[in-house]
């Protein structure tokens, strides 16, 4: 199998930048030819113009790539919000990825987009989920809210993130740092508005 993947920019902020490189060599791990390309960008304040080059500079790397060798699958990690489902959108009509499945995995979502009624937005979300052969998701929750926007449950995936055990970590120095009788909760993500 070969896979090609959409990765985050060095210097990136968030999940993806931190469980995609372990996603990646596990795959290589199992013997799966795993190819990257920059998809996503660190969180700069760039400008519209930047923004909208540097779309199509991924959009050309991505044609190059899927012209020169064949790609079972083009794995592109990304979210759902505004601007990820413009470049999304986007990208997926302009790659000429000829039979290569794309699986797009969302790194969160913003439920309020599936329910937006703008004509505009709701043709780019229909065009999208049509163009993408599996979509991940990081909880029942979101595969929920995407099923009841009409995505279809085989398209539809709830995925775990990657992430490397800490084998320096220190339990006794966490439960020393603490009363015993407090109860403790460990939450790891962002929240959305």
């Amino acid at each position: 199998m070969r896979v090609l993947v959409g990765m985050p920019e060095v210097g990136s902020r968030g999940g993806s930048p931190n469980c995609e490189p372990p996603f990646v060599r596990e795959l290589r791990r199992l013997g799966v030819e795993v190819q990257e390309q920059t998809y996503t960008y660190a969180g700069t304040a760039a400008g519209f113009l930047t923004r909208v080059g540097r779309v199509l500079r991924t959009i050309h790397h991505f044609r190059k790539r899927l012209g020169s060798k064949r790609f079972d699958i083009v794995h592109l990690n990304t979210s759902f919000d505004t601007k990820a489902l413009l470049r999304d959108f986007v990208t997926l009509c302009l790659i000429r990825r000829k039979r290569t499945k794309i699986f797009l995995k969302f790194h969160g979502s913003d439920g309020r987009l599936l329910k937006n009624k703008n004509l505009a937005l709701r043709f780019i979300r229909r065009c999208l989920f049509a163009r993408a052969h599996g979509i991940g998701v990081l909880s029942s929750e979101e595969r929920t809210n995407f099923l009841r926007a009409g995505v279809s449950e085989q398209k539809l995936f709830v995925v775990c993130n990657v992430v490397n055990e800490n084998a320096s970590g220190s339990k006794r120095h966490l439960q020393s740092s603490f009363e015993t009788q407090v109860p403790q909760l460990l939450f790891i993500g962002r929240f959305i508005h």
